[in-house]
């Protein structure tokens, strides 16, 4: 419990949002999630579900179940083709609350029962509360016993500031997670240490925790490069030129079916293209000029690009590397041109593209399309 006088005059007794993101999660993890939450002691709390780009039949289900639970509000966002993004899913959330404090949290966890009355009763405007998270191990599925008694399980501990009770108005002064990381990656922790330079300090809570319910390493799945370039690239900056490159992104921007102008020419649900679509294969990206290539996709209009696998060690990746290099990027040799060029062009050089879709949700190791 914080124990400040100073700060507990400054706590509020004041309404509190959950603000979960998530794409293609299966119906039973986020009931058990959502049960969880309405076993609650105290119920002052609402929870927006922000379903980043999940398919049809995953958001119809998601949608159906969050209408069982009235403290639940299900929002959709139209990404299908983009690469996960959990800073731009979370800033979502936070647009649609009105509510005065936030906690950052995703759907894999499982709450004890009396979670939110201790998270509300420590809750303050000049701090951002850290909740520690057990990870349970492959295969558990007694959740009951757990969450009847809310004791810490002989389980690891998942360190991270992933889950973060902040005030609204602290992470709008911030200007929100920065949407540049990509995939998963260390976007709670540039967060945290960007409140901590605005003279909002973090602070762990050890009565405060929760359980993550089991799931393969993602991060295992995901090029790794991208993970070290965003560090490098962007953890050291200047947090208000980022704010400012935020803002100009429009930071939390729910996207819409008829923002995504792809889909005229693809398929949001297969990812293929439409008969008729005006499409230019890039074989081999850079055979005269990697340059001289860009520049003429930058300058040709209402086409649709499509960008093949390569093999790593064609001379073409090497070239690739070459420009990439001049915008902080290089290329993961584990992956293909789709996975690579779409990270390294659609977020490095912002505006190049009007819209892409990576055939797969994650990585698309064979194929992606740019719209121009």
């Amino acid at each position: 419990m914080l124990g400040d006088e100073a700060t507990l005059s400054t706590r509020a007794e004041m309404s509190l949002a959950f603000i979960a993101g998530y794409r293609d999660r299966d119906m039973e993890r986020v009931k058990r999630s959502l049960d969880s939450l309405k076993n609650q002691t105290c119920r002052d709390f609402e929870m927006i579900l922000v379903d980043y780009g999940s398919s049809s039949d995953c958001s119809s289900a998601i949608r159906s179940l969050a209408g069982n639970y009235n403290f639940c509000r299900y929002c959709y966002s139209d990404t299908r083709g983009w690469m996960w993004n959990r800073s731009a899913a979370l800033n979502t959330g936070a647009r649609h609350s009105n509510r005065e404090f936030l906690f950052l949290t995703d759907v894999d966890i499982v709450y004890p029962p009396w979670f939110v009355e201790r998270l509300i009763h420590n809750m303050a405007r000049d701090v951002c509360l850290i909740s520690e998270c057990f990870r349970s191990p492959p295969g558990f599925d007694n959740w009951e016993s757990v969450t009847r008694r809310g004791d810490i399980p002989q389980w690891s501990s998942m360190k991270g500031q992933g889950l973060i009770c902040v005030a609204k108005k602290a992470l709008e002064s911030v200007g929100g997670l920065d949407e540049q990381y990509g995939f998963w990656g260390p976007e709670d922790k540039d967060f945290v240490e960007r409140l901590n330079r605005n003279l909002v300090p973090e602070y762990p809570l050890s009565d405060l925790y929760c359980y993550h319910q089991w799931h393969p390493h993602v991060i295992y799945e995901l090029p790794l490069i991208v993970q070290f370039n965003n560090l490098v690239r962007y953890y050291g900056s200047q947090s208000e030129s980022r704010v400012r490159a935020n803002e100009r992104r429009e930071w939390g921007k729910q996207a819409r079916f008829e923002d995504r102008p792809i889909y005229t020419h693809i398929d949001p649900e297969l990812g293929v293209p439409r008969p008729g679509a005006p499409i230019r294969t890039i074989e081999a990206f850079g055979i005269a000029s990697v340059l001289t290539t860009i520049t003429e996709i930058a300058t040709t209009q209402k086409v649709l690009w499509a960008l093949p696998k390569y093999n790593a060690s064609d001379r073409n990746a090497y070239l690739v590397n070459k420009v990439l290099r001049r915008f902080g990027w290089r290329l993961d040799r584990r992956l293909g041109y789709a996975g690579d060029v779409a990270q390294g062009l659609f977020l490095t050089v912002p505006g190049l593209f009007r819209d892409c879709y990576l055939d797969s949700s994650i990585g698309a190791r064979s194929r992606a399309f740019f719209l121009t």
